[in-house]
């Protein structure tokens, strides 16, 4: 992502020249491509004592153990794949107690990883509220 950013502020300052106005445009894609790059290092989803820390790209939201039923792998449907199912990806789903499910578009994985993580998951679910 960070390469992107970097290739399209290039773009635009050899297309414009040198001016102030396209080096600040240039300087801010690739503030923005490095924001992304470490807001991926900590995207995923997290055990905690008291419950599920889903860490996603714009927000970080927590679940209470007593908020989980379980958790589930499904195909991934997203903006990798233009809001379709596909079966060559995978992500988390979590099922709340109300019933509600929670899809974990972050967690996207090959299917056998994200039956690993959602089996890992069920795993410690059933520990903590046992």
């Amino acid at each position: 992502m960070i390469v992107t950013f970097s290739f399209v502020s290039f773009v635009v300052a050899g297309s414009f020249g040198d001016s102030l106005v396209v080096t600040l445009i240039a300087v801010g894609f690739q503030t923005l491509g490095l924001l992304a790059l470490l807001r991926s290092l900590v995207v995923g989803v997290y055990s905690t004592v008291t419950g599920v820390r889903v860490v996603s790209w714009l927000r970080t939201r927590e679940l209470a153990w007593s908020e989980i039923r379980r958790s589930d792998a499904v195909p991934y449907s997203g903006v990798l794949s233009k809001g379709i199912d596909t079966r060559l990806l995978s992500m988390i789903q979590i099922t709340l107690t109300d019933g509600s499910q929670l899809p974990i578009r972050a967690s996207v994985t090959a299917p056998g990883a994200a039956s690993k993580q959602a089996s890992t998951l069920n795993d410690v679910i059933r520990a903590r509220t046992s």
